[in-house]
């Protein structure tokens, strides 16, 4: 599902299937199993979408890895 976050299952799915800079396997895995963990809480409870702790570990470790933000 894709529950307003921006993300999709389908996309996280993409994402995965992509291969990462060679020594950033275990970053590019901890970033999107941190944004599926997110989604599985939105999916459970959607009320969640408005924490903006549920997203706060994937953004952290997307924007430590080098990620710019997005939507500012």
């Amino acid at each position: 599902g894709n529950v307003g976050t921006g993300f999709s299952d389908r996309e996280i799915e993409q994402l995965r299937a992509l291969t990462p800079p060679e020594g950033d396997e275990e970053a590019t895995t901890e970033i999107y199993d941190s944004v599926d963990q997110a989604l599985d809480t939105i999916e459970v409870d959607p009320s969640a979408l408005d924490d903006a702790g549920t997203f706060e570990e994937a953004n952290t470790l997307a924007v430590d890895y080098g990620f710019e933000a997005c939507g500012n």
